[in-house]
């Protein structure tokens, strides 16, 4: 098998000098450089509120809340630091698309990751807590056949629409900081290859 290694060589710089290479690290370094900056202020932010809550719950003898929400705390800034080391330390020198590549699924699975934490939080623990706080005053006041009452149906309907309405916010929201971003960064590594494969 005759290969010729000078010929290869030299498009394998043509394609890595090629306008369509250039086009992605430029484009890709403004998303990425997009996404750093809004990691770093979402990690001073928790870094600020987060003790301060861990001391609350301390202070509220809420121990096993504050033990959870420090090992919550501490495996979050573990994982924002390591997103922020490959969204603003990307390495442009090394193989580039597969490296853009792997930081595009790094970013994939936390916001997917993110999505779910916030629907968690909100809308349904939120919608548990809501509940739970009316089912405790309902009895308490002395009501029976709490599931018989309509009034507590109406209570169930509208926190069910509330905790709709606060998903769609959160979707929302974690689109407008990453979603579109990351999407964006897709976008532009599919373009590459296509074009890439026209050469």
């Amino acid at each position: 098998m005759n290969v010729d290694l000078k010929e290869l060589w030299n498009n394998a710089d043509e394609a890595l000098l090629s306008p369509d290479f250039d086009r992605l690290e430029s484009q890709s370094e403004g998303v990425l450089r997009s996404i750093s900056k809004v990691l770093k202020i979402e990690f001073w932010i928790n870094l600020l509120f987060s003790p301060l809550v861990i001391v609350w719950l301390a202070i509220s003898e809420m121990w096993w809340l504050a033990l959870l929400q420090l090992v919550f705390s501490a495996g979050y800034f573990f994982y924002y630091k390591m997103l922020i080391n490959k969204t603003s330390g990307f390495d442009y020198s090394q193989n580039v698309l597969q490296g853009l590549k792997a930081t595009y699924r790094y970013l994939h699975v936390f916001l997917l990751h993110y999505k779910i934490l916030m629907w968690l939080i909100f809308p349904v623990i939120g919608s548990i807590a809501f509940m739970r706080g009316v089912h405790v005053g309902y009895t308490q006041a002395g009501g029976v056949d709490f599931w018989f009452n309509y009034k507590i149906w109406l209570v169930i309907l509208g926190a069910l629409l509330v905790a709709a309405l606060v998903s769609w916010l959160i979707n929302w929201l974690v689109n407008l900081l990453y979603g579109h971003k990351i999407k964006r960064l897709k976008q532009q590594i599919k373009d590459f290859e296509n074009n890439s494969g026209d050469l």
